[in-house]
């Protein structure tokens, strides 16, 4: 039985996303949510939350990016 180690996980994720970019954007506006944001609930929720989350979606769906997280 052949065992896993970290290293070998770590390295073939590694080879796999290489060239490719992991980002992640901090938002300190709002009520951050993917879908359904409730714009008015707030004073800070608003046109800002929604370039954020439409610029974290285009990020997305470049193809030298592999993942982006908005938090």
């Amino acid at each position: 039985m052949s065992q896993i180690s970290y290293v070998d996980v770590f390295e073939n994720r590694f080879d796999r996303h290489k060239k490719n970019l992991y980002i992640v954007l901090i938002s300190l506006h709002g009520l951050i949510r993917g879908e359904n944001m409730d714009f008015g609930r707030g004073s800070d929720i608003g046109g800002h939350v929604q370039y954020v989350v439409e610029f974290a979606r285009t990020l997305g769906s470049m193809p030298r990016v592999y993942r982006v997280d908005l938090c």
